[in-house]
């Protein structure tokens, strides 16, 4: 690996070789529409001959990406959960990509230890997914964000040359560029207008993040409550974090899961309601939806929705109340109950005698009934209601 170029420090940028050049087309109509940055990777794959690519922004201290992008063949989901839980510490090639400084273009085959790179557990996860040769490298790093761009090729795309790793090292300023004009664009003026009318609709605490997990607006109840926590925080103003390892890891998750499915893709998290400890609250917990919004008959991602319940913060209304406000049967409203609760639909099975599925059929009903699409749709709608 040869000594890399310090772009921020110089005005050199390196010259792009004239067969990459229609790229830079691409990248200037990245941010431009919701498939814009996966035509870009498409092309870059089918160009440089790779089995797949995947460009993502984390936060340092986290795994769970906060945008990511992918084309070329996937693993399966499995593969994918094993790879993360399992295999990625010892991936010596991605690892060394994430540490090196932004621009230097890292190649498992042209490592100096590249035997002891081959040697590691995670190249037998590697080669059973038909992945050989893994190169890529981070496009930028600051104290919230990092971006990388990582690829590999199968064994019969053959190795990386040096020759390719000076021509995509010409490219990464470029790609770093659009990525950073994909976060601007992430905090525009008209959908912070669409979210604040948003949020006047909501009486729980209530906060919208964009694609890359910082805040976007939060309702005053949001606001509130998190003067009064220690447990939930805005990390620099903008991120929320859990002051638990293994809760902020789940949250984080779900946040990253939820937004990913909007691009029909699915990083294998759960997306389950985050069960926490905070302050005055018997029980808790912190969840995490999607909002849509219908532009000329396509559904098109706003925005992420993260919201904290508590039965605390519900008072619940009788039985024979929600029968009577909604048309639902006794049975249906004895669940309604218990699921504005915050308990799941194997509690309520139990407690009920009956099978988890006859319990998710009458919870079908109820959120027909009631017109709301979700529980946290559900206990925005009974919280809102005065106990009679």
């Amino acid at each position: 690996m040869k000594p890399h170029k310090d772009y921020t420090q110089t005005s050199y940028l390196p010259s792009i070789a004239p067969q990459d050049a229609f790229l830079l087309g691409l990248l200037v109509q990245a941010n431009a529409n919701e498939s814009g940055w996966y035509q870009f990777l498409d092309a870059f794959c089918q160009h440089f001959n790779l089995h797949s690519a995947h460009i993502y922004i984390a936060i340092p201290s986290q795994r769970a990406p906060i945008f990511q992008e992918t084309a070329g063949a996937q693993p399966s989901e499995m593969e994918l959960m094993a790879y993360l839980e399992h295999y990625f510490q010892y991936d010596m090639a991605h690892l060394a990509i994430l540490h090196a400084a932004p621009h230097q273009w890292i190649a498992s085959n042209l490592m100096p230890n590249r035997e002891v790179v081959e040697s590691t557990p995670a190249y037998t996860w590697a080669h059973r997914n038909n992945i050989h040769y893994v190169a890529g490298a981070t496009l930028f790093r600051d104290a919230q964000h990092t971006c990388v761009l990582v690829h590999n090729r199968s064994q019969s795309h053959g190795e990386y040359q040096p020759e390719e790793m000076q021509r995509m090292e010409a490219l990464s300023p470029f790609i770093e560029n659009a990525m950073k004009l994909r976060l601007e664009l992430s905090g525009s003026g008209d959908d912070n207008i669409y979210i604040r009318t948003a949020l006047n609709k909501m009486r729980i605490p209530v906060a919208i993040i964009n694609e890359f997990s910082e805040l976007m607006a939060q309702n005053r109840q949001m606001e509130t409550f998190l003067q009064d926590q220690s447990e939930l925080s805005l990390t620099g103003g903008t991120h929320f974090r859990l002051n638990q390892e293994h809760t902020n890891k789940a949250l984080q998750f779900a946040i990253a899961q939820t937004i990913s499915e909007t691009k029909a893709m699915d990083l294998t998290y759960s997306t389950d309601l985050v069960p926490v400890s905070l302050e005055g609250q018997h029980q808790a917990f912190i969840g995490v939806d999607a909002i849509m919004e219908d532009r000329e008959g396509q559904p098109t991602f706003r925005g992420a929705m993260v919201y904290v319940v508590s039965p605390d913060l519900i008072t619940p209304l009788p039985e024979h109340t929600l029968g009577k406000m909604f048309n639902l049967t006794a049975a249906e409203a004895r669940v309604c109950q218990r699921f504005s609760q915050l308990q799941s639909a194997k509690q309520i099975a139990q407690q009920e005698n009956k099978s988890v599925y006859t319990v998710r059929e009458q919870l079908r009903s109820i959120f027909e009934k009631t017109g709301v699409a979700n529980q946290m749709q559900l206990i925005n709608l009974l919280s809102a209601l005065p106990a009679s």
